[in-house]
């Protein structure tokens, strides 16, 4: 076929190669006859996430730390995160007061209710000293704590022994202690057992937020796996990833990539870095007579890490390149946070800085634009440009 050869190197997060094939192939039909696109495929030798979801913990049944039995005080966790509208607590209306109204509704119209609002002081006191009930906005859970502090507050009353002094009947010195008694038992149980609910609700919120994480991880664990898998395993692949470019123009461009004969490169994302590399490295380089990266990285890294065959960077005074490299085209997306610029800290051989290209965002691509120089006009002029036809 003739053309101009350019090798065409894919970046992270490839593992169809069919799909890259043919997104090569679509860039071919663009750049018309004139251009030979020749696909570099690595990602055989990138990192491996077919079995991520075995690395995450299983977070199982919930573990409630508690004294109390009602485990249907565990829905209590959802309401905090999910509450249906018609239930959300008016804005300016104190929950616990919700608390008291339920509790004083379950107990009617007892010894406890009359009182001199012992009960009320008691829910206020333990609400204002818990963790997790002021989060709950849901009328229904409130209620529910309201039902099972008058359970704990009715059950202090009634258990009293006859014994006790708080029921010896006779006088009216007696009948006070006896009230006196009761209400602090009723304060008691009804500041323990918020205090307990508390608990409950926290366990119940470490396992709703817990399943959100663990299934937030579960759906990102192989998008993050297939970057950063990609990018650890070049990170100890480098020479074997960078020959698969070389070996890939020997077989379909031979005598290209070389002094007398250098190459084009278009390379994406990671794809950018592993061409950078190849053209940089001390032994057997890859001459490149006009590079084109997307969404690339080169510099980034290069700061980050510098290559040993090259000079380490400082401000105001960019790392001169090899002549391995002729001419260097970046493109980068606005939204695209994977792509980093060059003009800084490059130089050339010729002095020139590598040129910094912004493309135009397109508004269907939404936020995932890393992909999206593929299909963008600004790839084509680039490649027309630095490899002009004859």
């Amino acid at each position: 076929m003739a053309g101009i050869p350019v090798l065409v190197v894919h970046g992270v997060a490839n593992r169809d190669q069919n799909a890259f094939n043919q997104e090569v192939s679509d860039l071919q039909e663009k750049l018309g006859g004139g251009y030979r696109l020749i696909p570099a495929w690595w990602a055989d030798l990138g990192g491996k996430t077919n079995f991520l979801d075995d690395t995450l913990p299983d977070m199982g049944q919930p573990v409630v730390r508690s004294e109390l039995d009602d485990r249907d005080l565990l829905a209590l966790g959802a309401s905090i995160s999910s509450t249906s509208p018609e239930y959300l607590v008016r804005a300016g209306e104190a929950r616990e007061e919700i608390i008291v109204r339920s509790a004083q509704e379950q107990l009617g119209t007892t010894t406890v209710v009359r009182s001199d609002g012992e009960l009320e002081t008691a829910i206020h006191q333990a609400w204002n000293s818990s963790t997790y009930l002021p989060l709950i906005r849901d009328q229904r859970a409130l209620q529910a704590i309201g039902r099972a502090v008058a359970v704990a507050s009715g059950s202090a009353d009634s258990s009293a022994p006859p014994s006790s002094p708080y029921v010896t009947r006779g006088s009216e010195e007696d009948e006070s202690i006896e009230t006196r008694g009761i209400k602090d038992a009723i304060g008691n149980a009804a500041r323990a057992v918020m205090g307990e609910i508390d608990k409950v609700v926290g366990y119940a919120v470490g396992q709703v937020v817990g399943d959100l994480n663990q299934s937030l991880r579960g759906a990102w664990a192989a998008p993050i796996g297939l970057f950063l898998g990609d990018i650890l395993a070049y990170q100890r692949k480098q020479p074997e990833i960078q020959d698969r470019l070389i070996a890939t123009i020997n077989e379909h461009a031979p005598g290209w990539g070389t002094k007398e004969k250098p190459i084009t490169v278009a390379a994406h994302s990671l794809g950018g870095v592993i061409a950078f590399d190849a053209a940089t490295r001390a032994d057997s380089p890859l001459w490149i007579s006009g590079l084109v990266t997307f969404g690339s990285q080169a510099s980034f890294f290069e700061v980050l890490d510098p290559r040993p065959a090259l000079a380490t960077y400082a401000p105001g005074a960019p790392i001169l390149l090899p002549p391995t490299i002729g001419r260097w085209t970046s493109l980068w997306e606005p939204l695209d946070v994977l792509a980093f610029a060059t003009e800084k800290v490059f130089r050339l051989s010729s002095g020139q800085p590598p040129i910094d290209i912004r493309t135009v965002h397109d508004l269907k691509n939404g936020f995932a634009t890393h992909g999206s120089y593929w299909h963008s006009d600004e790839l084509v002029e680039a490649i027309r440009d630095i490899a002009p036809e004859n």
